[in-house]
Parts: structure tokens; sequence; C-alpha cells
């Protein structure tokens, strides 16, 4: 599968299975758009780690609690 260019959301993308995903699919190539809840730090660990794979990114970070 071509990845190149395209872009994925990932949820729960600061850890454990959601963290893999989108570090392998920047891996491949693909843009990447992941949220988080409650983790800055990690947030921010995982942008550094996007940002070293040449890809293009964006965070949304938990705006509400229901």
């Amino acid at each position: 599968m071509e990845f190149k260019n395209n872009v994925a959301f990932v949820t729960g993308g600061t850890r454990g299975i959601g963290r893999a995903i989108a570090l392998e699919l920047a891996n491949h190539g693909c843009h990447i758009a992941f949220n988080y809840r409650s983790s800055e730090t990690q947030a921010q660990t995982l942008v550094s780690e996007l940002k070293r794979r040449d890809v293009k990114l964006t965070v949304i970070a938990r705006i509400f609690q229901i």
C-alpha cells in the first residue's frame, strides 16, 4: 500500500498502539494528525519524533470533557 503524502488521523496517538501506528505511517511518508487527552509531555515527544521523519503534522489537544 502506498501511504506517501496521504493524511492519517490517529486517535490516542501519544501512547501504545496509537503512537506505534502514527510512527509507522510516518515512516511510510504519511502526514499525521493525532489527538491526545492528557499528556502534553508525551504529545511533545511524539511531535519531535514525527518532525524528524519530515512529514506534516497536526496535534489536537483535549478541548473539553463530557
